[in-house]
């Protein structure tokens, strides 16, 4: 099955039911060209050395690509970046990323979240090592609902980004005691 396919479905229903709004291609980091526009590749090389999950082979060789999407969830931006799965083995958790400031997901982030999905071979860790206090993220699995994808596919990984990010901000500020970030002057 083509994942891609599936989640342009999804978000089209997702959006056709104003469960979400709008929905953009976010092809920021590496984009992959006229071949496949809308897409980013995966890095071919990390520090001069090739990435061979990154590259497809068959019928001719290119990179791997990531679909990511801009996605207006009320009025939040969230971004999510499914990877391109060869067969039915390669299917991998995609990643629901949300920047803790509301800004747009930059340049920089978008390639250090795609250069670390490829070094691990296209899976997410659990615990990233950048983008702490930045981004909020988790992973999300293809919930398949016959022959289609559920609508949870997408919205349970949303609310647990808004319940991360709900934590947050019932942390006390750095420094602060409890009541001072309750109760600031």
């Amino acid at each position: 099955a083509n994942r891609f396919e599936a989640l342009r479905e999804l978000v089209k229903d997702l959006v056709s039911k104003k469960l979400i709004g709008g929905v953009t291609p976010y092809s920021l980091v590496r984009p992959a060209g006229a071949e496949a526009p809308g897409y980013c590749e995966f890095p071919k090389h990390f520090n001069g050395k090739p990435c061979r999950w990154s590259i497809i082979k068959y019928p001719i060789p290119r990179a791997r690509l990531a679909m990511v999407l801009e996605i207006k969830v009320n009025q939040r931006t969230i971004y999510w970046i499914e990877t391109e799965a060869v067969n039915e083995n390669d299917q991998h958790h995609s990643l629901a990323v949300e920047t803790v400031n509301g800004d747009p997901l930059d340049e920089g982030m978008l390639t250090a979240l795609l250069d670390t999905c490829a070094l691990a071979r296209g899976v997410w860790p659990e615990k990233l090592e950048f983008g702490d206090g930045a981004i909020l993220y988790v992973r999300a699995r293809h919930i398949p609902m016959g022959a289609e994808l559920s609508p949870n596919t997408m919205l349970y990984p949303f609310a647990r980004l808004a319940h991360k990010k709900q934590e947050l901000s019932a942390k006390p500020a750095e420094g602060a005691s409890a009541t001072e970030a309750a109760h600031p002057a």
